[in-house]
């Protein structure tokens, strides 16, 4: 009877071993998928605007298009040093390109995050990821009202402007 239990002992260990494994593998499924990979370098509050924005690059360049990789986080934006005089000295995304294989990356200052509504912070991310993932320079060309033609107008564009707007600047910012 001993060598019996023995063997059922070890069996239901070995199942238990194998249940294990297919769970882990299920998880690592879970962490590795979607348009970005998830990395430690995208903040968990950030990545459904980085899917988001990864969305809009394949409705507007086709389903095989990928920006760079980029990683985006929040962090201390306040040494970055502004270079444009109309700008003033607060920074409050900044995208660093990396050297090689390394992905870019972005840094968001966590104030200003927190203080803007969801249109704020989709134009906050999606202006930063037209840097890093999409290659796209500020562009400081206003319409007869003085609004801003593009995404990448150096400056935050508020809710007020970019929520009925909305369509019209994802647009743009695909579309070169």
């Amino acid at each position: 009877m001993t060598r019996l239990r023995q063997h059922a002992a070890n069996k239901i260990t070995s199942t238990l071993v194998l249940i294990a494994i297919l769970f882990s593998s299920c998880i690592l499924a879970v962490k590795t998928s979607g348009p970005f990979p998830i990395k430690p370098g995208i903040d968990a509050a950030l990545r459904p605007y980085v899917d988001r924005f990864q969305r809009y690059g394949h409705q507007y360049k086709g389903a095989g298009w990928h920006g760079h990789d980029v990683y985006v986080q929040f962090g201390d934006t306040s040494s970055f040093v502004v270079e444009d005089p109309k700008l003033g000295n607060r920074v409050i995304g900044v995208c660093k390109t990396a050297t090689g294989n390394a992905p870019n990356e972005i840094v968001i200052d966590n104030a200003t995050w927190n203080s803007a509504d969801q249109y704020e912070r989709e134009a906050l991310i999606f202006h930063e990821l037209g840097h890093c993932a999409i290659d796209r320079q500020h562009e400081d060309a206003v319409d007869n009202d003085g609004i801003p033609i593009s995404l990448m107008y150096p400056s935050l564009i508020v809710s007020a402007i970019y929520a009925p707007r909305r369509d019209y600047y994802i647009k743009e910012l695909f579309s070169r």
